[in-house]
């Protein structure tokens, strides 16, 4: 899809969409299947709160020389790929610059953790305070698999969703991981 669909954002844009986005857009969609996984907890007057979300705003975690940071990208339900990818762009080049505003920081109710071409296979990724859940996708792989019978060869993920289960039972998460994986194989 990458192949397919990424020259002609990249004209229309001048943003090289990358495996990232559609993980972005994967999420932004399956997240809209599963009620209450924005939410948030929240300090109120008697206590931590439910807090749903307005919109489907989702952090990334970004690489920086002492650390992370996770900058916001707000509203994707319904968005393009070519708005994605360049939110996302736009989003790492303020963290990248050092100019990340207030809502930038803002703590979303999910995260997405995504290892690139680089290290490990699979991992677990830590909920950072505010945050409900955090995917974290594991670098690409070849495996053997059963395709119709006989023996292939697929490239794939591991995803691994941590939840705060005060707010996400682990129904909810597996359902979560079951329609992301669903929406990833079935494509853009």
């Amino acid at each position: 899809a990458r192949a397919l669909l990424g020259p002609e954002i990249e004209r229309e844009t001048r943003v090289k969409p990358t495996v990232t986005d559609f993980l972005l857009q994967a999420m932004a969609d399956a997240i809209g299947g599963v009620p209450g996984l924005t939410d948030r907890l929240v300090d109120g007057p008697g206590g931590p709160a439910r807090l749903p979300a307005a919109s489907v705003d989702i952090g990334l975690v970004v690489a920086v020389p002492d650390g992370l940071m996770i900058p916001v990208l707000r509203d994707l339900a319904g968005r393009s790929l070519a708005e994605i990818a360049q939110a996302r762009q736009d989003a790492v080049q303020r963290v990248r610059a050092g100019r990340l505003s207030a809502a930038d920081s803002e703590p979303p109710a999910i995260t997405l953790s995504n290892l690139g071409q680089g290290g490990a296979d699979r991992f677990e990724a830590i909920i950072s305070p505010g945050q409900s859940s955090i995917l974290a996708v594991g670098r690409a792989h070849e495996r053997v698999i059963a395709r119709g019978g006989a023996i292939a060869i697929a490239r794939g993920v591991h995803l691994t969703y941590s939840v705060d289960h005060r707010l996400i039972d682990g129904v909810r998460g597996a359902s979560f991981l079951g329609l992301l994986a669903e929406r990833i194989e079935r494509g853009p």
